[in-house]
């Protein structure tokens, strides 16, 4: 994802990835098969985050002349909390609701949370290809 992000910009990669990341786990919610949550978790899901990362991650030291490598790992460790926190949240949604009610509040709950992060996510560096 950086090659594209360096390409096109970070905000359509990321917002690929939202939206990748919000339909994989919504349609995980209405697998019946163990191949259906491969498919919807393991690879829509996963390529959503792999969309997601790295663009909010390089953003974050182009805001900062002193100290990037302490705004990166903030940065970094934010996102490992953050699937820390889902993990617990979703186990007592599991527990309270089942599987395919808490998959569809976890895709709405972050549905929400990426995409009030792709209005907050900026490049300050222009690309390459608008510079010049």
């Amino acid at each position: 994802s950086g090659k594209l992000a360096d390409k096109y910009g970070v905000r359509p990669v990321y917002g690929l990835g939202a939206i990748l990341y919000f339909l994989g786990t919504l349609l995980a919610s209405f697998a019946k098969e163990f191949w259906q949550v491969i498919v919807t978790q393991g690879f829509i899901t996963g390529m959503g985050l792999g969309f997601i990362y790295w663009p909010g991650v390089t953003v974050v030291p182009m805001w900062f002349s002193k100290r990037r490598g302490l705004a990166t790992g903030i940065a970094v460790f934010g996102s490992g909390i953050g699937q820390l926190v889902t993990g617990v949240v979703l186990d007592t949604l599991l527990s309270n609701y089942g599987t395919q009610r808490a998959l569809q509040v976890l895709a709405g709950y972050s549905g929400v949370v990426l995409l009030v992060a792709f209005f907050l996510l900026k490049r300050r560096e222009p690309l390459k290809s608008d510079a010049g």
